[in-house]
């Protein structure tokens, strides 16, 4: 892999990512700062929000009306937590250059915690109480610390585009957890399985893709992969990024603002052909909108689950 040039750009580029990093920086190192959001994104979308929240709500408390109440506390004492204990453990990690170090200890204390929900059955909700508070703590601290480093790869001017790499990637990564999440569910249930015999095995599968993307990231380096071979182009995927974040109803500003308005661009270029089709399914022939993303695309992804079959949004894009 060829370094930067002193202008920005990489030898053999039209000049876009180049521009956008710092010099000596190379695209290998970018990707291997977006493969952490590919890696702990599954945890977000497994963990906290589909499958380990529902099973907490309905198995670990026993469907009582507290649960849900219950869990939203847990993780709002983890978010206290690091609001109380981040701004120290940033300084520190800055005044002895320790920001490898304090990734490298928060990636360890998330997993860990996180494979303690493995334990967590009917009754043990102060079990997975813990390991929920702690794993999403050490959770927050790694996107804390892994957001730090942005500023050592990217120009002022392209932090905003650099990071939507990132976020595109993570994106990735949590549809690949879920995709394998829903593989253990359904075939756990066609064996007549309850829940509590196969959620610990959809979190043992969240933690192993965690664990092996990061690894995976410096195996390749180290194998001179992509001396000769070109790296997964992160903007392509800015089409999910966007569609992710509208039919989330999340907010369109700042850096959201700024994944969308570029995954627009690339969704009208349909390089995806599932997301091709689906525009044509929803008889657009102009470039896609916002609008269309919340009222024609989404709803039509989401159609799948109401019919039993939530993983053909995931097979189609």
């Amino acid at each position: 892999m060829s370094a930067v040039s002193p202008a920005g750009a990489m030898p053999g580029e039209a000049g876009e990512t180049g521009g956008a990093l710092n010099p000596g920086v190379t695209r290998r190192e970018v990707w291997a700062w977006a493969m952490y959001d590919f890696a702990n994104s599954g945890y977000s979308t497994v963990i906290i929000t589909t499958v380990f929240s529902a099973y907490f709500v309905g198995v670990v408390g026993g469907g009582a009306p507290w649960a849900t109440l219950a869990w939203t506390s847990a993780l709002s004492l983890s978010y206290f937590c690091l609001m109380l204990t981040m701004p120290t453990l940033g300084a520190r990690a800055d005044a002895r250059a320790g920001k490898r170090r304090l990734l490298y200890g928060s990636t360890l204390g998330h997993v860990g915690f996180m494979l303690l929900l493995i334990w967590a059955g009917p009754g043990d909700v102060w079990l997975a109480l813990a390991g929920v508070a702690c794993s999403n703590y050490f959770y927050c601290i790694g996107e804390s610390v892994i957001g730090a480093f942005l500023p050592e790869l990217a120009r002022p001017h392209a932090l905003g585009r650099v990071s939507g790499w990132g976020w595109s990637f993570g994106y990735c990564g949590g549809m690949l957890s879920l995709g394998l999440s829903l593989v253990v569910v359904l075939v756990s249930q066609s064996h007549g399985l309850q829940a509590p015999r196969y959620v610990p095995w959809v979190v043992m599968v969240t933690a192993a893709v965690f664990v092996l993307a990061v690894a995976l990231v410096r195996t390749l380096r180290q194998q001179g992969f992509f001396i000769e071979r070109p790296e997964p182009d992160l903007l392509a995927l800015l089409d999910l990024v966007a569609l992710g974040t509208v039919a989330d109803v999340a907010a369109i500003r700042g850096l959201n603002r700024a994944f969308v308005a570029q995954g627009l661009k690339v969704m009208a270029q349909r390089r995806n052909l599932g997301m091709a089709a689906l525009i044509d399914a929803s008889r657009l022939t102009r470039p896609p909108s916002c609008s269309d993303c919340g009222f024609a695309l989404g709803p039509r992804i989401n159609a799948g689950g109401r019919v039993g079959e939530a993983s053909l949004g995931v097979r189609l894009l």
